[in-house]
């Protein structure tokens, strides 16, 4: 165990796991249930966030962080999704949805080809490159 303080509320604790205080967490999980009951009964299962911040007095923001710490499976609860981080589509998990990952993926796979190419091409020219810079200051 290591001390710590509380990522909410700024208080010392002995820090096990999570980056928050016992009573910070004790009023997290109280969050969670009261959110549980709220959508307990089958009509409300699908009351979008906005709503549910608006009657339970939770700021939405604080509802998409629970639904990321995994306290709402999506299976029972289907309206607890929170928007992807580059286009704002719904997603249930992580931060980006599928269609930003694989964009990510080509621009990522792309510049790696792009330095592939310049390396092979400073090579071609007869150019030390970086090597010449760092054997010059030995």
């Amino acid at each position: 165990m290591i001390p710590s303080n509380c990522t909410v509320c700024g208080k010392i604790y002995m820090k096990i796991s999570k980056p928050i205080c016992p009573d910070c967490a004790r009023k997290e999980l109280d969050t969670v249930k009261r959110i549980r009951e709220y959508l307990k009964p089958r009509e409300r299962r699908n009351t979008p966030i906005a709503h549910i911040a608006k009657e339970l007095e939770i700021s939405i923001t604080y509802i998409e962080y629970l639904i990321k710490e995994k306290y709402f499976d999506v299976a029972r609860y289907p309206s607890m999704m929170y928007g992807c981080r580059n286009c704002g589509a719904a997603i249930t998990t992580g931060a980006y949805c599928i269609n930003c990952i694989n964009e990510l993926q080509q621009e990522i796979q792309q510049a790696k080809e792009t330095i592939t190419t310049s390396d092979t091409s400073k090579a071609g020219n007869g150019e030390d490159g970086d090597d010449h810079f760092y054997r010059s200051r030995l």
